[in-house]
């Protein structure tokens, strides 16, 4: 999706609801600038993790796919949560990542954690905080 970005290109991400500015473009990686204190690394299709499904990064201002039903909370990364897909589902234990654009909470595949698992997530239905 970006492959052909340059630096000094502006670009928007979805999730910060934030304008951008390319510093650095390597073969697989972005890095944009938002502000003085504030720059975050992408993979070329435009998202934070290698194994993501949807972009959150784009070149222009876009709309979302679908309106959370309920405003998404902030949550830190690696915040403990049960996740589930269906209410006969048992409630499994698992570590954020991030929100999709649909809403969907993300969590770390198998129950790891952004650092022991580097980047592989799982999007679950339902969600609530451990206690």
């Amino acid at each position: 999706m970006f492959s052909k970005a340059k630096e000094g290109d502006k670009v928007f991400d979805y999730t910060l609801q934030k304008w951008g500015t390319v510093l650095i473009k390597y073969d697989k990686v972005l890095v944009v600038n938002f502000s003085i204190d504030e720059a975050r690394q992408y993979y070329i299709k435009g998202t934070i993790y290698k194994n993501d499904n949807f972009p959150i990064l784009f070149w222009d201002e876009v709309e979302p796919i679908k309106s959370p039903s309920k405003p998404l909370p902030k949550l830190e990364v690696d915040t403990p949560v049960l996740v589930w897909d269906s209410e006969n589902d048992d409630k499994q234990k698992r570590y954020f990542s991030h929100f999709d654009l649909n809403g969907n909470i993300n969590c770390f595949a198998c129950g790891a954690t952004n650092w022991s698992r580097n980047g592989d997530t799982t999007s679950w239905a339902n969600w609530e905080l451990a206690k």
